[in-house]
């Protein structure tokens, strides 16, 4: 390729003329768009506000200014048609997209992930008249949408409005309105309600497979429900760069008669591909379709950190805990410069409290990288540590993320570059579509926005092979081979599922007897006393392998009284020590840092993995991970992952559903009420259990605790101390104060 400036202007007025007649749905010319942007950002500005008014990016700012031609005259009238029908100037795919789900009962659209997706599913909930439900597959998107409408929210000052990540009737006195965002299982507690839902929005649905078991047969079961109660809302599909994702109708899991379906290839962002060859230590920029395009260039990922962009560098778990894409990326890391931003460094300080690595014989990998201003993002952090590192991150505090795969299940951060260190841990299409995603983000300003993508030449070719795949939703997915789930299976194909128990009536029926009553009746009073106040943990700490014998019991009745394997048992052991202590008030980190130092002598702990698997092996939290710096972080991974995915996802429901079955069929008391209490809420505190409600976490409940005077379903009752009250979960906060409702102590 000739890069002379005449060869380069005739080229991009060529492009023009294609995006005129395509849009820009052509990755070759999106590839060549950002291209010449890299390379002549001067001559690339002449043509720039042409190529945005072509693109159809008709929100950014100052985008209709320029030459009076006809084709801007067209493209201006076209953005004029759009206004009037939305009052607001969306892109041509964004305005489909709404017009295609009010005409349709189900609509099911895929697209690439910077079309606008966030911003369009806010307007639509925003703009609903009646409550809004929206499905997404991970507790980390949960508290993204929350965090995003709450701020748009209280930007707009509109306090009508409850964002809730569970289904709830609460602060009844001032929302009109309920929007919940809630994973697959949280959704099932709609059925115990009834209440009236407008749209339902499936966001990110490609990504509960079968891997997850229990997920993906309590996804299956939601998709019917809502099928078969739900009939007049409207039910929105959304996914990215998914080839098939009507696959839910036309596999029969959804009985819909009114839909449309949409694969929608418009892009808003441009993106460039380079390789790296480590022998030569040279970088060159390549096309996915054109083999002949081969330009070297200077380093990229150097010149974006100097420049101060966001780079992520994309790592298995695996080298991230035992900490060899940190040497691996060093001559990088080394670019950075210490953080001394005082806001910065309050982050980094919370995030050491948070997990518990403050005294000072607990060293954290975590917090040494983010005072370089270098940041590890992965799936197996705390909520409110991953909070505190996205927040970091797009206050520009870090120049580098090491993340996992994590980022492709929709987490709104992209980056300017990402460096595709290895592919071996993605398995499917759509996770290289995803994660390639993640490159370039649409601003609002009248720019052409677009990313890089840095890839080893060794993975060049599987690259390439990988993205002229068509990326699939596997239908297959719901079918679990497992007889351990079988209660569940017969549930949803006959349509005996208790919705108050949230158990398959077939369980209930094998719960529902003397035998297990006693038993549970029998661990209550050992936790709690007559009046349902939970003991002192010492008094009862010696029958903790008794207490967790009698539930395992119980707990195997749901597997056709198959014993747990030794594996099973292990983190079952685990999982119950772990809840016990969060009766008990324990604080995430102080779980971690008994568990870390419990492990000192002979550094051995049982690993989290999801259970009932009869296949399951016993893991070491420690194995294969030869320097023990890395240690306290992997215990903290470790019980995040106990909490997140064993407790909550495996146990929690069949317990409540048993302790609430104790409760209806023999023992009514004190005892057994605290403990369905401390299942469900983790407190029989009034105050405790209805700020949970409200949507406010363990942790943020013990902070906002001094600022409550009263609380019920109606509203909360703040003490003024409130309004000077500094937090980072402030914009949630923010929603429950109305002026009314805050008041000076009553001594």
């Amino acid at each position: 390729m000739e890069n002379n400036v005449e060869n380069i202007e005739s080229i991009i007025k060529v492009c023009l003329n294609k995006l005129i007649i395509e849009g820009p749905k052509n990755t070759e010319l999106m590839e060549e768009l950002s291209r010449y942007k890299y390379l002549e950002p001067k001559l690339f500005s002449k043509y720039e506000k042409q190529i945005i008014l072509y693109m159809g990016l008709f929100y950014k700012k100052g985008v209709f200014d320029g030459e009076n031609n006809l084709q801007n005259h067209i493209f201006s009238d076209y953005a004029s048609g759009i206004y009037e029908q939305h009052q607001k100037y969306l892109t041509p795919v964004q305005s489909d997209i709404l017009n295609n789900l009010l005409d349709n009962e189900y609509f099911f659209f895929s697209a690439p992930t910077s079309i606008g997706k966030s911003y369009l599913l806010r307007e639509i909930i925003l703009d609903s008249a009646d409550n809004v439900v929206i499905i997404v597959p991970s507790r980390a998107l949960i508290n993204e949408y929350i965090d995003s409408l709450n701020s748009k929210l209280n930007e707009m000052n509109e306090k009508s409005y409850n964002v809730l990540p569970f289904i709830d009737l609460i602060n009844t006195k001032y929302a009109k309105k309920n929007i919940y965002v809630l994973t697959p299982e949280r959704c099932l507690d709609l059925f115990k309600t009834k209440i009236n839902v407008e749209y339902f929005i499936f966001d990110e649905s490609q990504l509960i497979d079968s891997s997850q078991k229990i997920r993906s047969l309590k996804y299956r079961l939601l998709l019917q429900k809502i099928d078969n109660y739900y009939k007049k809302s409207k039910k929105l599909f959304a996914a990215p760069f998914v080839e098939n994702i009507s696959c839910f109708v036309e596999s029969g899991l959804i009985n819909a008669k009114n839909y449309s379906v949409v694969k929608y290839e418009y892009k808003t962002v441009g993106q460039m591909f380079i390789e790296y060859n480590k022998n030569k230590n040279e970088f060159s920029i390549f096309s996915l379709k054109n083999p002949t395009i081969k330009i070297k260039v200077a380093d990229p990922i150097r010149k974006a950190i100097l420049e101060k962009k966001k780079v992520l560098i994309y790592s298995s778990k695996r080298k991230i805990y035992n900490g060899e894409i940190y040497a691996a990326v060093n001559q990088y890391i080394d670019l950075c410069q210490d953080v001394t931003d005082p806001k910065a460094l309050e982050i980094i300080k919370k995030v050491k409290e948070n997990i518990g690595a403050t005294n000072g014989t607990y060293n954290s990998v975590i917090i040494d990288y983010m005072r370089k201003g270098v940041v590890i993002h992965h799936g197996s952090l705390p909520q409110t540590v991953r909070k505190l590192i996205e927040s970091f991150i797009k206050e520009k505090y870090a120049n580098i993320c090491i993340a996992t795969s994590t980022l492709q299940q929709g987490v709104n951060m992209p980056f300017d570059l990402i460096y595709l260190y290895e592919l071996r841990n993605l398995f499917k299409t759509i996770d290289y579509r995803n994660l390639i995603g993640r490159a370039g983000h649409s601003t609002d300003e009248n720019i052409f926005d677009y990313g890089i993508i840095v890839i080893n030449s060794s993975s060049k070719k599987t690259l390439i092979n990988r993205m002229k795949e068509e990326a699939l939703i596997d239908i297959n997915q719901f079918e679990i081979k497992d007889d351990d789930y079988d209660d569940l299976k017969h549930a949803i194909e006959n349509d005996l599922f208790d919705d108050e128990l949230k158990l398959p009536v077939t369980l209930i029926e094998k719960i529902s007897n003397e035998g297990i009553y006693t038993s549970i009746n029998q661990i209550s009073h050992i936790l709690f006393d007559e009046l349902g106040n939970l003991n002192e943990y010492d008094k009862y700490k010696d029958e903790i392998s008794s207490i967790t014998r009698k539930l395992r019991k119980i707990y195997e009745v749901s597997l056709h009284d198959r014993e747990l394997n030794p594996a099973e048992q292990s983190v079952f052991t685990t999982a119950i020590r772990i809840m016990l202590w969060k009766f008990n008030k324990m604080k995430f980190s102080e779980i971690v840092c008994i568990r870390y130092s419990s492990s000192k002598e002979n550094w051995n702990l049982p690993k989290a993995q999801e259970i009932p698997n009869k296949y399951a092996k016993y893991k070491n939290v420690f194995y294969n991970i030869s320097d023990s710096k890395y240690y306290f972080d992997l215990v903290v991974y470790d019980t995040y992952e106990y909490i997140d995915t064993v407790i909550n996802i495996s146990l929690k429901d069949f317990f409540v559903g048993v302790v609430t079955k104790t409760i209806l069929n023999k023992y009514d008391n004190n005892e057994n009420r605290s403990f369905l209490y401390h299942l469900k809420y983790g407190s029989i505190d009034k105050k405790e259990v209805l700020l949970y409600r409200y949507g406010f976490d363990d942790e943020e409940i013990q902070l906002i605790m001094p600022h409550v005077i009263d609380i019920s379903e109606e509203c909360i009752i703040f003490n003024e101390s409130i309004n000077s009250y500094r937090c980072e979960f402030e914009e949630k906060i923010k929603r429950f104060i109305y002026g009314d409702n805050v008041i000076k102590s009553v001594e």
